[in-house]
């Protein structure tokens, strides 16, 4: 049985076996945009629409980080890299950025910072203040990815968590907690990944 006609049988949903995802992988390409695409297309629609939504970042704290993500031109892997340096925005500009963003079209944004976490008051405080006016004068969903760390402060949920839908645990937390343990070491060290659980753990509940 080709790997289209058992898709024709069995909705995507139900999985493949080990058998079926051999096939895939020995598929030309023009088979795989034949005969896979569709399939990926099908499970999109069937659980989250044909709609699509803009996301638009903002870099409110740049360069001097810690992480040794090797994809990151601001972590330490890339001591040569001429990335921008400089302190945390104040929440002034980055609800400037954020309404900029709405007037191009975009529908999300998220706000990005350089580091492990965010512990100063300081820097919480003008989070806060950012975060809230955004959702009080945009109509945009808000995101924020401040570090691998920064979902195990305890200070989120209560501080931040109202106004962000989706809070981010980190590039290297999202790269390589979903991917086998062998694949760390080109991306990010292994003991990043393990900083990163409590904020794994802290990011699940928030979504229940």
């Amino acid at each position: 049985m080709s790997v289209k006609s058992h898709s024709e049988q069995n909705p995507p949903a139900s999985g493949i076996n080990e058998l079926r995802a051999r096939e895939i992988f020995a598929m030309s390409e023009q088979e795989f945009l034949e005969t896979i695409l569709p399939l990926t297309k099908q499970c999109r629609e069937t659980h989250f629409g044909n709609e699509i939504s803009f996301c638009s970042i903002v870099n409110a704290k740049s360069g001097a980080c810690v992480e040794d993500c090797s994809f990151c031109s601001q972590s330490n892997s890339y001591k040569g890299a001429q990335a921008p340096l400089y302190p945390l925005m104040s929440s002034e500009k980055i609800f400037e950025a954020a309404k900029e963003a709405e007037a191009f079209g975009a529908t999300e944004f998220s706000i990005v910072t350089s580091g492990t976490g965010m512990s100063k008051q300081k820097e919480l405080d003008t989070m806060v203040n950012a975060i809230t006016k955004i959702r009080q004068e945009t109509q945009m969903e808000t995101c924020a990815s401040l570090g691998l760390e920064f979902l195990s402060n305890n200070a989120f949920p209560d501080m931040i968590c109202p106004g962000v839908q989706k809070p981010h645990c980190g590039p290297s937390c999202s790269i390589n907690a979903s991917c086998s343990g062998s694949s760390f070491s080109p991306l990010a060290s292994p003991s990043m990944v393990v900083m990163s659980l409590p904020s794994i753990q802290t990011a699940s509940w928030l979504h229940e």
